[in-house]
């Protein structure tokens, strides 16, 4: 997926290992090969500490990914279509329930980045 060590330690909530790598070179505002940038996979995994952090190190939340979704659109990705007979329809909800709770968060703790990626 074209994703380096600082995706996966992004993803995985490892502030230690990510500020490291950062302080070493490493650019918070990569994305993978199909356009997706690394704070989107953050914020849907739900890892708030790690989005406070990433915003105080100025990364730039009003991207969009490879389709031209920006954080909330990806965040939702698929919920609104999802019906009670799909067998991933428990999933999409779990995922729509993660994706109103970081919603709630940066619009409470982060309300310039919620403003700017809605």
């Amino acid at each position: 997926m074209g994703e380096t060590v600082l995706h996966f330690l992004d993803v995985e909530n490892d502030i230690e290992g990510v500020e490291w790598l950062h302080t070493h070179g490493a650019s918070l505002n990569t994305a993978n090969r199909f356009g997706t940038p690394m704070v989107f996979e953050v914020a849907a995994a739900g890892h708030q500490a790690m989005v406070l952090w990433l915003a105080q190190q100025d990364i730039d939340f009003s991207v969009s990914d490879g389709r031209n979704r920006s954080l909330f659109e990806y965040l939702r990705r698929g919920t609104e279509e999802a019906k009670p007979e799909w067998p991933t329809y428990d999933r999409m909800q779990a995922r729509k329930k993660r994706a109103i709770e970081m919603e709630q968060f940066l619009e409470k703790n982060l309300p310039d980045v919620f403003k700017g990626a809605t």
